[in-house]
């Protein structure tokens, strides 16, 4: 049998372990090799980390410098064109983006209290036809506030009014009203409005405007730049005025150099700030200098007349009608019984100057004459179309008939003209106007056209040129 291998009993083996060695002092210590960091792509993703506290007020402060400087443009651009001229165009293009608000007249009113509206000049003419309808302009301060213009106490139309110009119709009178009326001036709460005579200047004898006494009070101009720069461009025009898009790009990147001294004409960011409130308060306040300067201002109060002339053509038709509205004429015209309204109305249109053409004409030879002569609804029809001798109105436009005109009714309302007559009077009340006509058929010389309608029916009318 095989020989049995020695063992040694569990308890017997070995327990030696190779004794560990001492650790070294530090300063004999190997440096251990840093981690191999592999290199990141400019483009991954960097995941949901938030930035450092120090780059994120990097980027805070960077963002307030950019803001800082935008500001700052305004007000150094000017001084910037100092060293650099081109750094002027970046200045402009920066404050250009600042918007001036618009001064409305409520705005300004609130700034300053409204001056009271004066008349400062004479009508653009002295003498109207008595017709009515001519147009006359007047000239003074705050005439936009007028709310009403009377001549010889009838009231006028206002066409237009602004600040400095009012223009009004000349209402219509009797042809025996002629002669010089007064002309007043209302305001909105009923108050008359003064009229000035205009100021004289003893030494040349001219009119003085009132501007001037406006003017004498205006600040006086920045002084001039250096003759290198020319002259300063103020930043209020810098504002108005739109970035130049053909300047070179390497005008925004100019260099900028402040200047050791200010700049003459360059206004401080304060300023800047300011300059919108500073133009209303100025604006504003020219209202109340020009009412200095009206009270200042040798000035006497006066009263404006209009002369009321007559009118030779109307005169004409009108002295036709009047002598021939009772004994016909029938030694020149022929005489259509229970008819001849139109055919009188025809006749004084000829007295007036109106030349007979192949639409509208009489035969004396033969007394043949065209529809449009002698029949009412036919003379309509031909004044439609002859826009350059008459203008047609109807009842609501009273105010506007003039003596001369003519009108016609319809009894019936069936919208055929079954009367024509010539207006002899005019006349504005109280109540409105007040016009009466005279011809044949209805023979009269002064028919009320309110009684003419009180047994029904419509008026029209035709204003004449």
């Amino acid at each position: 049998m095989p020989s049995a291998e020695p063992t040694t009993p569990a308890r017997h083996r070995s327990t030696y372990r190779p004794p560990v060695p001492a650790p070294a002092p530090e300063s004999e210590r190997p440096a251990a090799a840093e981690p191999r960091r592999r290199a990141r792509h400019r483009a991954e993703p960097q995941g949901n980390r938030r930035l450092s506290a120090g780059r994120t007020g990097a980027r805070r402060v960077t963002a307030l410098t950019g803001l800082t400087a935008m500001l700052g443009l305004g007000a150094l651009g000017a001084a910037a064109a100092h060293a650099d001229p081109r750094a002027t165009s970046h200045a402009h293009r920066a404050v250009s983006t600042v918007a001036t608000p618009k001064l409305t007249k409520k705005t300004r009113d609130t700034i300053a209290p409204a001056a009271e509206p004066a008349v400062t000049g004479p009508l653009s003419t002295s003498e109207v036809p008595f017709t009515g309808g001519a147009q006359v302009t007047v000239e003074g301060d705050d005439l936009d506030d007028v709310a009403s213009v009377t001549v010889g106490g009838a009231p006028a139309t206002i066409v237009a009014a602004d600040e400095h110009q009012l223009t009004f119709a000349v209402p219509a009178t009797s042809p025996t009203a002629l002669g010089a009326v007064e002309v007043a001036f209302a305001d909105q709460a009923g108050a008359p409005v003064d009229v000035y005579a205009p100021a004289v200047d003893s030494a040349s004898g001219e009119a003085s405007a009132v501007a001037a006494a406006t003017d004498a009070t205006a600040a006086p101009a920045a002084p001039a730049a250096p003759a290198a720069l020319g002259a300063p461009r103020p930043v209020i025009d810098a504002i108005t005025h739109a970035p130049d898009a053909s300047a070179p790009d390497d005008e925004l990147t100019a260099p900028f150099v402040a200047p050791s001294a200010p700049v003459p004409g360059v206004a401080s960011v304060t300023a800047l700030a300011g300059s919108t409130e500073t133009a209303a308060a100025t604006s504003g306040g020219d209202r109340a200098t020009t009412a200095a300067a009206r009270a200042t201002e040798p000035r006497e109060r006066t009263v404006l007349t209009l002369t009321y002339t007559s009118d030779p053509r109307i005169d004409a038709q009108v002295n036709y009608v009047l002598s021939y509205w009772q004994n016909y004429n029938r030694d020149q015209f022929m005489v259509i019984e229970g008819y001849d309204c139109a055919n009188f109305t025809s006749q004084s249109l000829l007295q007036r100057g109106w030349a007979m053409d192949g639409a509208w004409w009489y035969d004396f030879a033969t007394g043949a004459s065209s529809p449009t002569w002698t029949s009412s609804t036919a003379m309509r029809d031909w004044l439609y179309s002859r826009p350059d001798l008459a203008t047609p109105l109807d009842d609501s436009q009273r105010a506007a008939v003039k003596v001369g005109d003519i009108a016609q009714f319809d009894w019936d309302n069936s919208g055929d003209r079954d009367h024509t007559a010539v207006v002899t009077r005019v006349e504005q009340i109280d109540a409105g106007t007040k016009v009466w006509v005279g011809g044949h058929t209805k023979d009269a010389d002064y028919w009320d056209v309110d009684t003419a309608l009180a047994g029904g029916g419509s008026v029209y009318y035709f204003s004449l040129r």
